[in-house]
């Protein structure tokens, strides 16, 4: 464990634009390193910190904050805590790199995910068919977690 650490900070020292660095702040290791780059999470003291989550069906809402500045009401056609995640990355990145604010909502608003991502195949009576490629534990928990939130009691079988 030791190694990794030491091995993430010399990787994070090398970056010469931190402002395109982007670590997750609710991992308590990568909060404890005092890394140069641009934090985001759930967490008070994230950089880009997600506030207000929320899930409708498929469909997250979340505001960001970013310094004294909340964007509310942030539309995602993805499920799941881990996309507000990824979302706040995102933004953090593209706005490093001179897109405006607006057009990166926008795009959140009309992207429609990946394939093979929780991807909706079909329906029929009453059963809705999904196709995800998750491939490790933490993704597999993530997505279940995800599809959980947006089919309420419904029955899931993966």
């Amino acid at each position: 464990w030791e190694n990794l650490v030491e091995a993430f900070k010399t990787f994070t020292s090398r970056c010469k634009t931190p402002e395109y660095l982007l670590y997750c702040y609710d991992d308590a290791t990568l909060a404890s390193l005092g890394i140069k780059g641009t934090s985001y999470g759930f967490s008070d003291g994230a950089d880009i910190q997600i506030l207000h989550f929320r899930q409708n069906g498929l469909q997250i809402i979340f505001d960001l904050k970013i310094g004294s500045v909340v964007h509310p009401d942030i539309t995602c056609n993805l499920s799941g805590r881990h996309n507000a995640l990824n979302a706040a990355a995102v933004f953090g990145l593209s706005h490093a790199l001179g897109v405006p604010a607006e057009a990166i909502f926008e795009a959140f608003a009309t992207f429609g995910g990946v394939k093979r991502r929780l991807e909706k195949k079909g329906e029929a009576n009453g059963i809705v068919a999904f196709d995800d490629y998750a491939h490790h534990p933490a993704e597999i928990r993530a997505t279940l977690k995800g599809l959980r939130a947006a089919v309420g009691d419904r029955s899931i079988v993966a």
